[in-house]
């Protein structure tokens, strides 16, 4: 749901082709990635090889809600079609990034 907001109030002005504020947007994910998984490590009590199943779990279940919000209820978004190509760029970039960060932690223990 955050994603959302953040993309309805704020994808007007980011998610433009050639836009240099997008770039830095998919490079802000990296750590965004990293602060989602220790949050939901905490909250869930997860650790060791648990991290990468509650991890998959997770960035199914937002991949699936993305899919059906892209594709049937795009109006949500606020944006015309062809910037949610961008949009939803971003959002497969965040889901494996996330994935990576969860096999990092998982293996790292």
């Amino acid at each position: 749901m955050t994603f959302l907001l953040l993309i309805r109030f704020w994808g007007e002005y980011l998610f433009i082709d050639r836009n240099p504020w997008l770039l830095c947007l998919f490079i802000l994910s990296i750590p965004l990635a990293w602060v989602l998984i220790k949050v939901s490590m905490t909250i869930c009590k997860v650790e060791g090889e648990q991290v990468l199943t509650a991890t998959v779990l997770m960035s199914l279940t937002a991949m699936l809600l993305d899919g059906i919000a892209l594709t049937w209820f795009q109006n949500w978004y606020g944006l015309e079609p062809t910037k949610l190509l961008l949009v939803a760029a971003w959002l497969l970039w965040g889901v494996g990034i996330c994935l990576a960060m969860g096999y990092w932690k998982s293996v790292k223990h």
